[in-house]
């Protein structure tokens, strides 16, 4: 038996070239083996070479992550909502110590990140995100602007925290 896939991104070079260059992109450093990012409606299981999201389109994303156990087990779900802009790249750095995605702190080396992600540099280590369900979660999220997120959202996930 093969590993497939869970969906399979149908593009031209050409069209997946625009989408890589326009599209926002996260970037996951040091994530444990086999943690679940949740993007949308979208799960990853992070392998070896799993460093994020690519192509992702512009607007509102739901992000999640659970942290793994020693056992193996599932934490709780750790999620917030992002807003992403054309070409913007998110780093966020696992930190063993709280199990959470945290930003890197140091502007210097996150801009040398995003600069890898737009010249391509880590590409390959980057999945598509799956264009054919982005019409779904754009009914779901329509209604969701950065007012209603600086409303809705605590602070510190607004300011300086794990994800947004």
């Amino acid at each position: 038996m093969t590993n497939q896939a869970p969906y399979a991104v149908q593009l031209d070079p050409d069209s997946a070239r625009n989408l890589a260059t326009h599209g926002a992109s996260i970037l996951l450093l040091n994530v444990p083996l086999g943690t679940p990012i949740g993007l949308d409606q979208q799960v990853f299981l992070t392998g070896p070479r799993f460093k994020g999201i690519k192509m992702i389109p512009p607007g509102t994303h739901f992000v999640s992550y659970q942290a793994l156990g020693k056992d193996g087990s599932l934490g709780p779900p750790v999620s917030t909502l992002v807003s992403l802009t054309s070409k913007q790249v998110l780093v966020r750095r696992w930190d063993p110590a709280t199990e959470g995605l945290v930003p890197l702190g140091d502007e210097d080396e996150e801009a040398r990140y995003a600069a890898g992600v737009a010249q391509f540099d880590l590409d390959q280590e980057l999945g598509p995100y799956d264009l054919n369900r982005y019409g779904q979660w754009v009914s779901l999220s329509c209604h969701i602007n950065q007012q209603l997120m600086q409303e809705l959202l605590p602070v510190r996930v607004l300011n300086a925290s794990v994800l947004g």
